[in-house]
């Protein structure tokens, strides 16, 4: 299964028991993986989660200071590839973002990508 969050609408600890829920592994698709809150940052996750959490950074809007900007994602072949493989090892897979609304958020491209080549239909939470 497919899915994707922006955390901007969940708290650290909301997160962390939806991920549980799902058992799904974290596809962390920012450009640049840090924020402001530190439950967010590349680190933190991945102390958090270990296993469950990957940084695929071909997969990162090099926009994403510009909202105003179409989005420019670093290599959406080469990213979604790494997608479709946990994917295909029977893996469910969130992409994670910052983005509170998932329509005008990268992650939706990707979703919508992915779908095309995978047949799958992603679950926007």
């Amino acid at each position: 299964m497919l899915y994707t969050l922006g955390y901007n609408n969940f708290s650290f600890f909301e997160f962390r028991d939806k991920i549980k829920e799902l058992d799904a592994l974290i596809i962390d698709v920012r450009y640049n993986p840090s924020s402001y809150n530190p439950f967010w940052n590349k680190k933190y996750l991945q102390e958090s989660f270990h296993a469950s959490y990957i940084h695929v950074p071909e997969l990162g809007n090099k926009n994403y200071a510009h909202p105003d900007k179409e989005f420019d994602i670093v290599n959406i072949e080469v990213g979604s590839n790494t997608v479709r493989e946990y994917l295909n090892l029977g893996l469910n897979c969130l992409l994670l973002c910052a983005c509170e609304d998932v329509k005008k958020c990268h992650r939706y491209f990707i979703a919508q990508y992915i779908e095309e080549k995978e047949n799958i239909q992603a679950i926007h939470l």
